[in-house]
């Protein structure tokens, strides 16, 4: 379950503090210190200047035979951030474009569906959300894209015994996907707007620990089973808000 948790950036978000421990601390390099500086005999000033040239917490090992991998993923974020008007409080003011979500996309993994809201069904002595079948289902009490909170998205990893097909099958694929300096988005429609999230973190919890939680800024949670044959666990996939494109604006 480790190697599905993962944080691609210093601000990762929280949705519920209770699962996820939130890095305060973050690595800096002081540049206060004189470059000439010798240090166990070796000089500091060639270090930093070394830095300077071969920046290699900024590229990923996994990267380095394949630098140029990193500049499609870039090049990739900024055609998408091109279409879109980036996303603020003032966006939300200006276009007031909170539709039900009705498509997901995720290009770098495939996928392309259709979103249902999930009704509520009556089991013998509770009451659950229907599974999605062959789809991805939205809860519609969370909330919808554009809105303010968590929008939380479900489907499922694979169904071999009720056959309601396997949607989110590569949606583990996003923490390595990260962890390699990917950048991973996602494309929500609704009926007159389309927004786009960039996913930052990933993590797994035990089913019966899982809780719908909120933030109050506007994101996206995808969920789905793990590990396949046993699926007690949870892979949560979230992302923040980051720009809009609206089909009435130009």
């Amino acid at each position: 379950m480790d190697s599905l948790t993962v944080t691609s950036f210093d601000r990762p978000l929280i949705h519920d503090q209770s699962l996820v421990i939130k890095r305060d601390a973050v690595d800096s390099v002081d540049t206060t210190i004189d470059r000439s500086t010798w240090i166990n005999g070796v000089n500091y000033a060639d270090i930093v200047q070394a830095q300077s040239i071969y920046p290699g917490e900024i590229l990923s090992p996994v990267l380095w035979r394949n630098p140029f991998l990193a500049d499609s993923t870039s090049f990739e974020g900024a055609e998408l951030m091109r279409e879109f008007t980036p996303w603020s409080n003032d966006a939300l003011n200006e276009y007031e474009l909170m539709g039900m979500p009705i498509k997901l996309t995720i290009n770098s993994i495939n996928l392309d569906s259709q979103i249902v809201p999930l009704n509520i069904v009556d089991l013998e002595d509770s009451r659950s959300y229907e599974t999605p079948k062959n789809i991805v289902g939205h809860i519609p009490e969370t909330s919808n894209p554009g809105g303010s909170g968590s929008m939380w998205l479900f489907g499922h990893l694979e169904s071999p015994i009720r056959g309601e097909g396997n949607i989110f099958s590569r949606l583990p694929e996003i923490p390595d996907l990260l962890r390699q300096g990917s950048s991973v988005y996602a494309i929500v429609e609704s009926i007159d707007a389309s927004y786009l999230y960039r996913i930052t973190e990933t993590l797994t919890v035990h089913q019966d620990d899982l809780r719908i939680g909120d933030i109050e800024e506007a994101s996206v949670v995808m969920v789905t089973c793990v590990p396949r044959i046993v699926y007690d666990y949870r892979l949560l996939v979230m992302g923040e808000l980051v720009g809009v494109k609206s089909q009435y604006i130009e």
